[in-house]
C-alpha cells in the first residue's frame, strides 16, 4: 500500500496526464515529470514538472488528523505567436482545470471533479509566478502552487478518512 500522499499524486498525475487539445484544452503536454531532480531540464515542451513541498496537520479533532499536502507545479511551453503570460495563462488554464476533472471525464467541458475520488476535503489554486527563458528559443511558463486538504486518522500516513 502507498502512502496517503504518494495515492494523491498519482491521482494528481493521472489528472494532469489529459491536457490535449483534443479534451479542449489549449496545449496538448508531451511529458510529465514528478519530482524531477533539476526541474527545469527541459526535453520537450510543453512539459509540466510537480512536486510535493510539504504536509501540515492543520487540526487533530477527536483522532483525526485535517493535512495539506502542498504542491508546485512548474509548466513550461514554447512561446511562438502568443506573447509569454499569454503563453503561461493558457499553461495555468490548462493544469488547474485538469486537476478539476475527474479522469473518466476529463473533457473541458465535462463537470467539474473536486474530490480528487472521495479522498480529499478540497483541492485548492493558491497562486501562480511567470516563468521566463532567456534564451534562442523562447519559452514561458508558470510555477503554480496549490494544496490538497483531506482527513486521516491521527498518525496514519496510508489512509484516508472520509
Amino acid at each position: 500500500m502507498k502512502p496517503a500522499n504518494i495515492q494523491l499524486l498519482d491521482i494528481l498525475h493521472e489528472r494532469l496526464g489529459n491536457i490535449r487539445q483534443a479534451n479542449g484544452y489549449y496545449n496538448t503536454i508531451e511529458a510529465i515529470h514528478r519530482t524531477q531532480s533539476d526541474p527545469w531540464v527541459i526535453d520537450v515542451l510543453p512539459v509540466l514538472n510537480y512536486w510535493p513541498t510539504g504536509l501540515t496537520n492543520l487540526e487533530h479533532r477527536h483522532r483525526i488528523d485535517i493535512r495539506t499536502l502542498s504542491v508546485s507545479i512548474g509548466a513550461l511551453a514554447q512561446v511562438y505567436e502568443q506573447n509569454f503570460t499569454d503563453t503561461a495563462e493558457a499553461l495555468v488554464t490548462d493544469v488547474i482545470t485538469a486537476l478539476n476533472r475527474h479522469p473518466d471525464a476529463p473533457k473541458v467541458s465535462d463537470a467539474v471533479s473536486l474530490n480528487f475520488g472521495n479522498t480529499v476535503s478540497s483541492f485548492n489554486y493558491l497562486a501562480h509566478e511567470y516563468l521566463v527563458s532567456k534564451n534562442d528559443e523562447p519559452w514561458a511558463g508558470a510555477l503554480i502552487s496549490v494544496e490538497i486538504v483531506y482527513k486521516a486518522k491521527q498518525n496514519d500516513l496510508y489512509n484516508f478518512e472520509q
